[in-house]
């Protein structure tokens, strides 16, 4: 017993199919709000996991990049332990190096021995000793040179000679 009573002129009355197609529509406007929202949602995760994701990457870059330093100090001192054990071979393979480093050590003894005398720089070859000396007085510097003689080298050439009156005399004696 249901009666339907219609107050609204039959000419203001919207159609059976517009209320259909609105009902569509909001259906549509329904599912498509659910939609943006859990786009919306996805969105916000996928951001969040790729900032997690390069926070990752950030770490292991810098962690590759203090490797790669301490690589790279670890490489110079490779170079330099090479360059060094080369040079020792190299020396140790000289034939009259034994005879110049011992002749070194005499003369560092007898430098030792004179007051006031030091070395200040010696070069090592097979074929040459390059040593330089300073002392503080003239008695000292001849003490030396007296006691050259005793070293059997064909040349001792004497090529430098300095005096400052405050360090004394510098001396470079090449022996070969």
């Amino acid at each position: 017993m249901d009666k339907k009573i219609n107050l609204i002129p039959s000419e203001l009355t919207v159609s059976a199919k517009t209320v259909k197609l609105v009902q569509s529509l909001n259906r549509l406007s329904i599912i498509g709000f659910a939609v943006l929202i859990f786009l919306t949602v996805g969105l916000i995760a996928v951001s969040v996991y790729f900032s997690i994701e390069i926070g990752k990457i950030t770490s292991q870059i810098d962690s590759l990049k203090t490797k790669i330093v301490s690589m790279q100090k670890t490489e110079q001192q490779l170079v330099l332990i090479k360059d060094k054990i080369s040079k020792i071979e190299f020396v140790l393979s000289s034939p009259n190096i034994d005879k110049n480093i011992e002749n070194f050590k005499a003369l560092n003894d007898v430098i030792a021995l004179t007051p006031e005398s030091t070395i200040t720089e010696v070069e090592i070859k097979p074929d040459l000793l390059d040593l330089s000396f300073s002392t503080k007085t003239s008695d000292s510097f001849s003490q030396v040179f007296e006691k050259l003689d005793t070293f059997k080298y064909k040349n001792i050439l004497l090529s430098a000679l300095n005096y400052t009156s405050t360090g004394g005399f510098l001396a470079n004696i090449l022996f070969k």
